[in-house]
C-alpha cells in the first residue's frame, strides 16, 4: 500500500544525528523499511538552533522535496507573529501546514481567527493537537470539543483533530456530527479496535494515519490500521488517500504534483 505519515517531529532527542539533515536521513531511512514514502515533518522556526535553525529547515525541505512535507508550528498566543510565520513559510516558502501544539492556545477561542483565517486563504492543511486528560488539561491545550466548535465558524474547510482526542472514545464520538474534522491516528497506544470504531462513526474518508514518531515507533502506529479488521480499500484511504486529498488544494496553489 501507498503510504504517507502526516505526523513527525524534528528534531529529537530520540535521533542521533547532530544536524537536521542527518536527523531527516535518519528518520527517512527507517520510514523506508516499513514502506512509508513520505513523511510530514512539524517544524518549529523562528528558533536559534544551531544546526537546527531556519535555514537548515528550508535546505532540509528543499533537498528532499519529493519526500518530506513541513508544517509550520504556531503559537496562537502570538497571534500576529504566526500571521506573519504562516506567510514566510507557507505562503512564501516550503511549507504547505499549520501546526497547533499542546501549548499553543485553544483554538476555539474567537481572537486567535486572524491565524486560522491567513491559513484558509494560503490553503494550508490545519493540523490541531487535542487531548482530554482526566488529570486536567494543559492551561493552552485544546479538546476535541474546541475543534468541533472552531471547524463550526468554518463549515466549509477540514480540520485534522489530532490524537483523536487522545481519549478516543470520547474523541471520535465527539468530532462524529461535525463533517469537515477528520481525526489524526498518531501518538497513543496502538489500542485493538480504535480505527475499526472511526471507521463505524465517522467513515474512513475522515481518518488519517500518522504515527508521531520518533515519539512514537512507525510499526506500532502502522499496526492500528494493518491490523484492524477492514478491507484494503479502506485502509489504504486511511494510510495515504485521505491525506493526499487533504493536500490538493495548497498542492495546486504551489503548482505541485503528488
Amino acid at each position: 500500500m501507498k503510504i504517507w505519515d502526516m505526523h513527525c517531529h524534528l528534531p529529537s532527542p530520540q535521533l542521533t544525528g547532530e544536524s537536521l539533515l542527518e536527523q531527516a536521513e535518519q528518520l527517512l531511512e527507517i520510514a523506508g523499511r516499513v514502506g512509508i514514502s513520505k513523511l510530514c515533518l512539524f517544524l518549529e522556526v523562528g528558533k536559534s538552533l544551531g544546526p537546527f535553525s531556519d535555514d537548515e529547515i528550508v535546505r532540509v525541505l528543499e533537498r528532499y522535496y519529493d519526500r518530506l512535507l513541513g508544517f509550520c508550528w504556531c503559537d496562537l498566543q502570538k497571534t500576529q507573529q504566526s500571521v506573519d510565520l504562516l506567510q514566510k513559510w507557507v505562503g512564501d516558502g516550503p511549507m504547505v501546514g499549520l501546526k497547533l501544539g499542546g501549548f499553543s492556545g485553544v483554538c476555539s477561542r474567537p481572537e486567535y481567527a486572524p491565524v486560522f483565517e491567513k491559513a484558509i486563504d494560503l490553503k494550508a492543511v490545519i493540523f490541531q493537537h487535542t487531548w482530554l486528560k482526566v488529570t486536567g488539561n494543559l492551561p493552552h491545550e485544546s479538546t476535541p470539543q474546541n475543534v468541533v466548535d472552531l471547524a463550526r465558524r468554518y463549515p466549509d474547510y477540514p480540520f485534522i483533530c489530532g490524537h483523536s482526542g487522545g481519549d478516543w472514545e470520547v474523541g471520535i464520538r465527539t468530532v462524529a456530527d461535525s463533517p469537515n474534522v477528520s481525526i489524526g491516528i498518531g501518538g497513543f497506544y496502538p489500542t485493538s479496535g480504535v480505527v475499526e470504531f472511526g471507521v463505524r462513526l465517522l467513515g474512513p474518508q475522515r481518518i488519517v494515519y500518522g504515527s508521531d514518531a520518533p515519539g512514537r515507533s512507525f510499526s506500532s502506529q502502522l499496526g492500528k490500521v494493518l491490523g484492524a479488521d477492514l478491507p484494503d480499500e479502506q485502509k489504504q484511504a486511511i494510510l495515504y488517500d485521505n491525506f493526499a486529498r487533504l493536500m490538493q488544494p495548497i498542492s495546486s496553489a504551489k503548482g505541485w504534483t503528488a
